[in-house]
């Protein structure tokens, strides 16, 4: 960029070919006098927190800048600071400076006192709608998830439901499994073995934690695991 500066305060800035929009680096405490005087080519200009003081005839004759937005940091500008600036419309400034700006701007400005109101008068109506649009895409992203986690909560609920329904029927299905095997279990007792055709090796179920006497009387041909 083409920015002079010392101790702090822009003392020129020279125009580059094709550059229409720049923004003074943080840090910079003052604008001096005729700092970008007569650089037709400027649209915008973002100055930052950091300056305090905008001098004299600092933008004059910037004759394609379209706004501008005067921080709170500001606590004074000089005189024809924006004088013939033909193309400026709107400024923002801050309640502390009202009384501060006479013969600062172009007479037909309009000064407005609130962010809110500058930036609803420098959005055109089709960057309003590519952010209403975005939004929607974003409100309509955001309920898709929401379906997505309730469904996930569904079979969440589903899936603890089928749980217990499990738990509900293991004793039956373990009766069952029982009776099959020949085995004969109360309160986890191996009370008998009933012994079946061809059957030479039985695995005691883990929930057994104790063996009635003679559990396997006449079973001579079973091993016990």
């Amino acid at each position: 960029m083409g920015f002079e500066i010392e101790n702090d305060v822009l003392s020129n800035y020279t125009e580059e070919n094709g550059v229409t929009e720049i923004t003074i680096p943080d840090g910079i405490k003052a604008i001096k006098e005729r700092a970008f005087a007569e650089c037709e080519n400027l649209k915008k200009v973002i100055i930052p927190n950091s300056v305090t003081s905008i001098g004299d005839e600092s933008f004059y004759g910037c004759k394609s800048l379209t706004s501008i937005i005067i921080p709170d940091s500001i606590e004074s500008i000089g005189e024809w600071a924006f004088h013939l600036c033909k193309s400026l419309e709107t400024a923002f400034v801050p309640e502390h400076l009202e009384e501060k700006i006479e013969g600062v701007f172009p007479k037909n400005i309009q000064i407005k006192k609130k962010l809110a109101e500058f930036y609803l008068e420098e959005t055109s109506e089709e960057t309003f709608n590519s952010w209403r649009e975005s939004a929607l895409n974003e409100r309509e992203t955001e309920l898709n998830w929401r379906e997505i986690e309730l469904n996930w909560r569904e079979m969440a609920l589903d899936f603890r439901k089928m749980a217990l329904d499990f738990r509900e029927l293991e004793p039956t299905y373990r009766e069952i499994f029982y009776k099959i095997n020949g085995f004969e279990i109360k309160d986890s007792v191996f009370i008998k073995y009933n012994p079946k055709d061809n059957v030479t090796e039985v695995t005691i179920p883990d929930s057994v934690i104790s063996i009635e006497n003679e559990a396997f009387r006449d079973c001579s041909s079973v091993l016990t695991q």
